[in-house]
């Protein structure tokens, strides 16, 4: 029953300044004039909560103290003997204890932390590809529509770049608009202006033309990791398709990836790039998953952006 003004008086009629229903009431009335009914709630559900945590505390405690303690002797009278006794244990034993109690948690769960970064990741790139892809249809002309693929391109490869270990570098290419018979770089992240223009990759109907990596992944659609290591003071590639033209003393990477774009009717559109200074850092299987998925999303977004300028 709620309390109400006749609650406040005693029989003499005198406020009763210290039942608490006074108390209560004048409070719950105080927070009605200052619109604070929301406060009330939250103050009322924390009390409540205070309540129940105490009332779980004292009976957690009492349980403990006065049913735990017997189990506790029974476990220690059991016990005693074999915490009192030596225990001779080989050094491999005890090795591969660590392994399966410490060793194998730990990667399992270092695991699952990379797992879970990598789908955030990819749940963020996927929301960033939504939000431009609505710019880029919402445009007008067809300067518009270009500008907005760049942008979406730039953020693409800025977001995809974050889910490796070690990437910094990543770039999408497309036939060159100039010339169709060979890929050049579209948009890229992380390379020097001079290395955009110079690189280019011939896909055309000439078989005796060197293409590269990035040549022959547009033309088969396979997924290629390439590395390079130093032998005889010089850097190697393990790909003979690797282009002569474009080896230093110095190479920018240890490995790199080549993706294919290929749309939903098997033609190819272009090739996704990334590369890095770890010479392994493409190697695992699930990263090759990563790199496809990748790939798979870029296309679809300039399938998007083709229906609507071709």
């Amino acid at each position: 029953m709620q309390p109400t003004l006749a609650d406040l008086y005693d029989q003499e009629g005198h406020y009763d300044s210290g039942n608490l229903t006074f108390l209560a009431l004048w409070f719950d009335r105080g927070l009605n004039v200052l619109k604070l009914s929301s406060f009330r709630y939250w103050a009322r559900t924390q009390v409540s909560k205070i309540r129940n945590r105490a009332w779980v505390s004292v009976l957690g405690l009492f349980l403990i103290t006065q049913i735990g303690s017997h189990y506790i002797d029974k476990l220690l009278d059991w016990a005693g003997p074999f915490l009192a006794s030596s225990v001779t244990v080989q050094v491999w034993w005890l090795v591969f204890l660590i392994v399966i109690i410490v060793v194998l948690p730990t990667l399992l769960a270092l695991s699952y932390k990379y797992a879970h970064h990598r789908a955030n990741r990819l749940n963020e790139l996927d929301d960033s590809l939504l939000r431009l892809l609505s710019g880029l249809i919402s445009s007008s002309s067809f300067t518009e529509k270009d500008d907005a693929m760049i942008r979406l391109l730039d953020e693409f490869l800025y977001d995809a770049t974050k889910m490796f270990t070690d990437v910094q570098r990543g770039s999408v290419l497309r036939l060159d608009p100039d010339d169709p018979s060979y890929l050049s770089i579209w948009k890229s992240r992380g390379m020097p202006v001079e290395s955009v223009d110079q690189t280019r990759f011939y896909i055309g109907s000439e078989s005796d033309k060197e293409r590269g990596i990035a040549g022959r992944t547009y033309l088969d659609g396979n997924l290629r990791v390439v590395h390079l290591s130093k032998k005889n003071g010089s850097w190697v590639p393990d790909s003979l398709d690797y282009k002569k033209s474009i080896r230093r003393d110095r190479p920018p990477y240890h490995s790199f990836a080549v993706v294919p774009m290929n749309s939903s009717e098997g033609k190819p559109i272009g090739v996704l790039c990334f590369d890095s200074m770890t010479q392994h850092e493409f190697d695992s299987p699930k990263i090759k998953d990563l790199l496809l998925a990748l790939g798979n999303r870029i296309t679809a977004a300039v399938e998007i952006f083709n229906s609507y300028t071709v």
